[in-house]
């Protein structure tokens, strides 16, 4: 299911939520692949949608002690890293 939203001038911008996160494996086989690096994993990020281009929408889980809702959301695509939002803490 594409979602599009209204930006610059009505061209949008295409993104798929997913139904549910990426299984564990499929995290680190697209976070290998996207690094190069074999020795990494995919255990710092939940996927939950990718937009037209197959980059990946994630939270990143680099706070441990904080909910799932209070972690950074990042955007990870070809030649692009995107810090999209941070949550505020008290």
């Amino acid at each position: 299911m594409a979602v599009r939203f209204d930006y610059a001038g009505g061209d949008g911008v295409e993104f798929e939520p997913f139904a549910s996160f990426l299984s564990a494996d499929e995290t680190t086989d697209w976070f290998r692949a996207w690094t190069g690096n074999s020795e990494l994993n995919g255990d710092d990020f939940r996927v939950f949608g990718q937009d037209g281009t197959g980059g990946y929408a994630a939270f990143w889980l680099v706070h441990p002690s904080r909910a799932l809702v209070e972690q950074p959301v990042v955007f990870l695509g070809v030649g692009v890293r995107v810090l999209l939002a941070l949550a505020r803490f008290s």
